[in-house]
């Protein structure tokens, strides 16, 4: 079963694929950017705590956006458990993996690794060996220059693929459903905050999601950058251009995230950012060149007109 972008009503499937690889370059830079620049806000609060609030939010804030289609939403849910279900665990999966990868080695080894292995399930599924053998590659190349202990690196790459699980499962359950990007954001994040719930039942306790309000400050700066804006995106983005384009055009992360970590810190990254910059023009050349077509097409046209 083909996985393909979900094209929206009176509008062509060019059309909708240009305007989603536009709206997927804002994502991209927004993502970039949050990992760099707001990295250190909510060092405070404790990983567990942060999650149950963004778990929470994200449940709240898209629930309300779709309050006047939540029985059609719920119906949907219960008509295509089984899809819900498979979306849902791979996204508490690709949380556990992505916590655990975080806590055991930086933020640049994490996130090179995570979405290189996004874009290594899309090939590997598609068939495209050199593509594969390139990006794996690239990882074993990350892994050698940062010295961290394999478990990580398993630990990465599992959370890229448990991504790439939940982006195939949520467009299928969003195809099968009728249900575009919001409402399938609205309904994901159930089984997150039911396992956040439990687990701080098990472990602190309730008493521990009193925050003070600095914190509680720098924790709606966390839930409005790092749950709500890019949940709302990165859906939008997946139906509108595809499971495949999207991992390939989010290899693109960890490139700027690096170049701006760089120009901040005066430090650069050389080996990784040339492995995730050349793995990225690898998967993208494509896109690129036709890029450069369209634009030599439009240049003549311009200076006809003039």
């Amino acid at each position: 079963m083909s996985v393909t972008s979900a094209t929206p009503p009176h509008e062509s499937p060019p059309a909708q694929l240009a305007r989603g690889q536009l709206l997927t370059l804002l994502y991209i830079a927004l993502t970039s950017a949050s990992q760099v620049f707001l990295s250190h806000v909510g060092g405070g609060i404790p990983p567990e705590i942060s999650l149950f609030y963004m778990a929470l939010a994200a449940c709240v804030v898209f629930n309300l956006w779709e309050f006047r289609r939540l029985r059609r939403n719920h119906n949907a849910l219960r008509r295509h458990w089984r899809m819900w279900l498979t979306l849902s665990v791979a996204f508490v999966l690709n949380w556990i993996c992505s916590y655990y990868s975080v806590t055991h080695a930086s933020a640049d080894f994490f996130i090179s690794v995570f979405f290189l292995s996004s874009a290594l399930c899309s090939c590997l599924r598609e068939r495209r060996w050199l593509k594969s053998l390139f990006i794996l590659t690239a990882i074993l190349c990350i892994h050698a220059l940062s010295a961290f202990p394999l478990r990580v690196l398993y630990t990465s790459m599992s959370g890229g693929a448990m991504m790439y699980v939940y982006y195939v499962s949520s467009l299928r359950f969003s195809r099968q459903s009728g249900l575009g990007p919001v409402p399938v954001v609205s309904l994901r994040c159930y089984m997150l905050l039911a396992c956040s719930a439990a687990y701080l039942s098990a472990h602190h306790g309730f008493g521990a999601l009193w925050v003070g309000p600095e914190t509680l400050r720098n924790l709606v700066i966390l839930i409005v950058a790092n749950m709500v804006l890019p949940s709302f995106l990165s859906q939008t983005c997946l139906q509108w251009v595809g499971v495949t384009v999207f991992t390939f055009m989010n290899s693109l992360i960890p490139v700027l995230a690096f170049v701006m970590q760089s120009l901040v810190s005066g430090q650069w990254q050389t080996g990784m950012l040339l492995a995730v910059t050349l793995t990225t023009l690898m998967l993208n050349y494509d896109r690129l060149i036709q890029l450069a077509r369209n634009l030599i097409a439009v240049t003549p046209q311009s200076m006809d007109q003039e």
